[in-house]
């Protein structure tokens, strides 16, 4: 036994494990073992880490193809959707 090597993805694999452990405590003293509300929640805790807020980037190491604007511009495309809505009106107007 001591001469097998250690598997490169063992030290990673800790964190999960303990997380795991603490979970099946927490499941177990509610007594939600092997149910469908402990699956949603144990999904959903797991993939708290990989959202991410409005604006900012994901806090994985995976960059998000979706990103929201930021207030600053949505108040910018609202300033030139009004400039341009006038522009529009007064073109309206001008062609009367």
């Amino acid at each position: 036994m001591l001469g097998t090597p250690v598997p490169l993805c063992l030290p990673m694999m800790f964190p999960i494990l303990l997380a795991l452990i603490q979970l099946f405590i927490f499941f177990r003293t509610l007594g939600s073992v092997n149910t469908y509300w402990s699956v949603i929640i144990l999904v959903t805790v797991a993939q708290l880490p990989f959202t991410s807020g409005r604006g900012t980037r994901a806090a994985s190491s995976c960059s998000s193809p979706l990103t929201f604007p930021t207030h600053d511009q949505q108040q910018q495309r609202r300033e030139d959707r009004r400039r341009l809505l006038t522009a529009q009106a007064e073109a309206a107007r001008v062609a009367e």
